[in-house]
């Protein structure tokens, strides 16, 4: 779907599929873009200092409800970690609310009764016989708020902050899925600088565990990332990449972006070779759009000296004349 977030005179026209990167290095543009989304599907009114948020929204060419999406959002670890905490507006208990609704807790809670009962009556014939007339008096708390009286800690009993970016990024998700259950919405995650919380390999079990539940329930993800080398281009998830730089850049098909530089590179490519130039677009998609871009050999000469210079081994990219005049062209 094609998401249009108007700032002032200014579109920005992002393509936003189940799995979403949202790639480049305008920083003010992309807050703009992740701040008006999440504000606008958020009902909450806008202030002030929004008010080049207001309305500014259209999906498809069309506008659309604030309530079209139910968005849950992250920028930090506490982010996470606040969601599945026993808190007034956590997720998890508004989770354990709908999952009392469930069970009958009637005959539990007057057998709890009984013996809550007798306890204070044998420690109100003390009172009354040792201290004088005074008695205990108490009322039987509803299950939910003993729940919502909870804290929380893992298994083995180690504190929830222990946890893993990872872990805690896939409780999240698990979590998601089961709420939707019981509250079924078309859901809009959205992950702002996970490159800060993952290794690309964590990353990666990330986009293949929300592909898996986007498959189950209609939720759409949005992972915003600006690390060099950082994102992950194979397959689907390359179609679903947009570059925030002095342009925007929605990745076409694999199919469209092979032609195009099968077409355009000044030397003939073979198809098995597309894999390693794949590589190289991992390399440098966040400079896709960015105008004055440098592209030079000499920094990577500056970094191969460096690098050995710390006694790594560092294998050149070949490169051929061609390839060297087109860059100087």
């Amino acid at each position: 779907m094609k998401f249009i977030i108007k700032n002032k005179i200014e579109d920005y026209e992002i393509d936003v599929r189940n799995i979403t990167q949202i790639c480049g290095h305008n920083i003010r543009k992309k807050d703009f873009i992740k701040n008006s989304i999440e504000k606008y599907f958020s009902s909450s009114k806008y202030s002030d200092y929004e008010r080049n948020m207001i309305e500014n929204i259209s999906i498809n060419g069309e506008k659309v409800g604030r309530q079209y999406f139910s968005v849950h959002s992250f920028s930090t670890r506490i982010d996470l970690i606040n969601e599945i905490k026993i808190t007034k507006t956590s997720l998890l208990l508004k989770y354990l609310q709908l999952k009392c609704q469930e069970f009958d807790f009637q005959q539990d809670i007057l057998e709890i009764d009984n013996i809550i009962d007798s306890i204070v009556n044998n420690m109100n014939s003390i009172l009354n016989e040792r201290i004088g007339k005074l008695e205990l008096d108490y009322e039987i708390v509803d299950v939910f708020k003993m729940l919502s009286d909870c804290s929380i800690d893992l298994l083995n009993g180690n504190s929830i902050y222990e946890v893993s970016n990872l872990e805690l990024i896939e409780m999240v998700i698990n979590l998601i899925k089961e709420f939707n259950v019981y509250d079924p919405k078309q859901r809009l995650l959205i992950f702002n600088n996970i490159d800060h919380l993952l290794d690309e390999k964590e990353y990666e079990k990330v986009l293949k565990k929300v592909k898996n539940e986007s498959k189950k329930m209609d939720m759409y993800a949005l992972f915003f990332i600006s690390i060099e080398g950082y994102g992950v281009v194979e397959g689907d998830y390359l179609e679903g990449i947009n570059v925030i730089n002095d342009e925007i850049f929605s990745v076409p098909s694999i199919e469209r972006l092979e032609n195009f530089i099968k077409k355009h590179y000044p030397i003939y490519i073979e198809n098995e070779k597309m894999d390693e130039i794949k590589r190289y677009i991992k390399m440098c998609i966040h400079k896709f759009g960015k105008k004055d871009c440098l592209c030079s050999v000499k920094s990577d000469v500056i970094l191969k000296m460096v690098n050995e210079s710390l006694g790594m081994n560092v294998k050149p990219a070949k490169i051929n004349q061609i390839e060297i005049n087109y860059l100087n062209n």
